[in-house]
């Protein structure tokens, strides 16, 4: 079986850097430094992996058009729920000379789900 963790209970930091220890929980920033963001601690969020996956593959995608200059920008917008420091869903926008160009919604968690517990 493995350990599931219930978004809605990952409140603290202390808590959050435990469940990254244990390969529950990956630590992310929302606008990552090498696309002039800040890694200040409120600007950081965790994800489960398959959501950092998805905003990996994002933020590559991005990296490549910035530079080629199809895009001249990009944020990150986090639906938070509650106190808990994993966002219930992602809104990551593109924008080229200020317009948003392409806006993609990763779902992370659905907060009016009931939490299972332990999964196979």
């Amino acid at each position: 079986m493995t350990r599931a963790v219930d978004p809605a209970s990952v409140t603290s930091r202390e808590l959050a850097e435990q469940l990254v220890d244990e390969g529950l929980l990956v630590k992310f920033y929302l606008y990552p430094a090498e696309f002039g963001g800040s890694e200040a601690e409120t600007d950081s969020r965790y994800l489960p992996a398959q959501a950092a996956l998805e905003k990996n593959k994002f933020d590559s995608m991005v990296r490549q058009r910035l530079a080629d200059g199809r895009l001249t920008g990009y944020y990150c917008q986090p639906t938070d729920t509650g106190e808990s420091l994993v966002p219930s869903s992602l809104k990551l926008i593109t924008l080229k000379s200020g317009s948003q160009v392409f806006v993609s919604t990763i779902e992370v968690w659905d907060p009016e789900v009931p939490f299972a517990g332990a999964r196979a």
